[in-house]
């Protein structure tokens, strides 16, 4: 979604950051900053599904915690200026991958 400002220049409006979180033994998807779950499921992997049809919607990042708390991964569909962290290792990776007989070359000097 964009507006445009008083000056006249394209802004984006990003979504609210979709948190998945561990509730009890249940996981949880949960808007930033709202008081309420938008939806509670029985397995972390269907949670992170749900916040991810949001986040792609709203141009939204996602944060994921693990079972005590703590961020193990987040993953933006927005205009965002760095990469997330599995967006940035999966670019390396293929550098890797198309440049490896230049990386090898370099490793015997």
């Amino acid at each position: 979604m964009s507006k445009k400002s008083k000056k006249g220049k394209q802004t984006i409006r990003k979504g609210k950051k979709q948190w998945v979180v561990m509730v009890g033994n249940r996981w949880a998807v949960r808007g930033e900053g709202n008081s309420k779950y938008t939806r509670i499921t029985d397995t972390q992997q269907e949670a992170i599904e749900i916040a991810t049809r949001i986040a792609q919607n709203q141009g939204a990042e996602i944060i994921i915690q693990g079972k005590h708390g703590k961020i193990r991964d987040r993953v933006s569909y927005g205009n965002d200026p760095l990469p997330s962290d599995s967006a940035f290792s999966a670019s390396l990776e293929r550098s890797l991958q198309e440049n490896r007989d230049v990386w090898e070359e370099l490793a015997k000097h």
